[in-house]
């Protein structure tokens, strides 16, 4: 008899009306994975990596630990013992006292970029990048290169992060890798999410290297995919994110 994989009670089901993405989601994020993340995570830790997020919505970038002092009110002593727990759960990565990514958004230069208020923010990867708008309640606009032609992909994506308005070129594919995350999604299977402009592309890339296992997906089921992963990071009374206005 074929296993049944688990599904994780950390990812919202309720956006996902298709059955390949259910399929994919449960493969892509398993329930050991989410459990690692978020199982016995306290309020302390939720409430710093809020912070982090409405940083990176709001000016584009990471909070430092002195913004985050001020805005928690916690010692730098407690505000970087729970940033290393939230590196160890996989929800940011923190390095020599720097917040460098927190999922979806990367604080150094990537191939995914969101266009949201006004501010363009580096994401980790396409399914990160695609599921900002759900998460923030925003309207956002995807732009990220194909890795074989670097031709422009652009996705525009309305505030519910539920229905795509436009996407150029039409052919656009995302290719979602089965992969270990061995600790840090960010610097393993994030580095094969990618847009492609075209089918035939995606398939030339495959061929260059040892793809393995994945999913491909058009942008309407990977945009379900991203909503699904980052809707729980807020609260249904966070959103949308209010937005400080750009200089």
């Amino acid at each position: 008899m074929k296993a049944v994989m688990a599904r994780s009670s950390y990812l919202d089901w309720s956006v996902v009306s298709d059955g390949y993405v259910a399929k994919a989601l449960e493969a892509l994020m398993t329930a050991e994975r989410m459990a690692d993340r978020w199982d016995g995570i306290t309020p302390q830790e939720l409430a710093i990596h809020r912070q982090v997020l409405l940083g990176f919505v709001r000016a584009g970038m990471p909070p430092t630990l002195n913004d985050l002092k001020m805005s928690t009110g916690q010692t730098l002593v407690d505000l970087r013992s729970s940033l290393r727990s939230l590196q160890r759960r996989d929800l940011i990565l923190f390095e020599d006292d720097v917040i460098v990514a927190a999922y979806p958004f990367s604080a150094t230069p990537t191939q995914h970029h969101v266009s949201l208020g006004g501010r363009r923010i580096n994401a980790i990867c396409a399914i990160d990048a695609l599921g900002t708008a759900a998460m923030t309640g925003h309207e956002t606009t995807v732009q990220s290169a194909c890795p074989e032609c670097e031709r422009q992909i652009k996705v525009s994506i309305n505030r519910d992060g539920l229905e795509i308005e436009a996407v150029s070129p039409k052919a656009t594919v995302i290719w979602a890798a089965v992969s270990d995350v061995n600790g840090c999604a960010a610097k393993t299977q994030c580095q094969s999410m990618l847009a492609f402009c075209c089918d035939e592309h995606l398939e030339t890339w495959k061929r260059g290297r040892s793809a393995g296992t994945g999913f491909r997906l058009t942008p309407e089921k990977a945009t379900q995919i991203g909503a699904a992963v980052f809707l729980p990071f807020v609260h249904s009374t966070d959103r949308p994110i209010e937005l400080t206005p750009t200089s």
